[in-house]
């Protein structure tokens, strides 16, 4: 059982990979790719082969990191319910570990925090009140 929860910690390295690596490629700008072209010995090439079919590339990469994240619940779950039984606290246990080891392993890609932080149209230095400022998160607020 030690090998599943091994294979586990490799699965949510391998999704933390491509949440950071989907993060980079969201993140370049093809201006950028531009400006490696013109410096003396920047290799653009495959960086410009990306950015022309990026979304080819966020596909794979987010289907990767799904199956990974998957796959590493399914296993702790597995380990969790051979150890404690098929109680409904394996499976909540297994549920929480997962969302916090998600979390933290997709490098802040994905909204873990609550609450989201206030749109940056409302900051406290603009003279935008508290009561506005949780406005935001109701429903029907604009």
């Amino acid at each position: 059982m030690g090998w599943l929860v091994v294979a586990a910690i490799a699965l949510v390295v391998l999704a933390g990979w491509c949440a950071t690596a989907e993060t980079a490629l969201l993140r370049v700008s093809r201006a950028g790719a531009k400006e490696i072209a013109r410096s003396p010995g920047g290799e653009p090439a495959p960086l410009q082969a990306v950015l022309t079919e990026i979304s080819r590339y966020l596909s794979v990469l987010i289907l990767v990191r799904v199956a990974g994240e998957v796959l590493a619940t399914v296993l702790v779950t597995a380990v969790l319910a051979h150890r404690l039984g098929l109680d409904w606290r394996a499976f909540l246990i297994a549920a929480a570990i997962m969302i916090v080891i998600g979390c933290r392993a997709s490098g802040g890609s994905t909204p873990c925090a609550w609450p989201p932080p206030p749109p940056p149209s409302c900051v406290p230095s603009s003279g935008c009140s508290a009561r506005s400022r949780g406005s935001w998160l109701r429903p029907g607020a604009r």
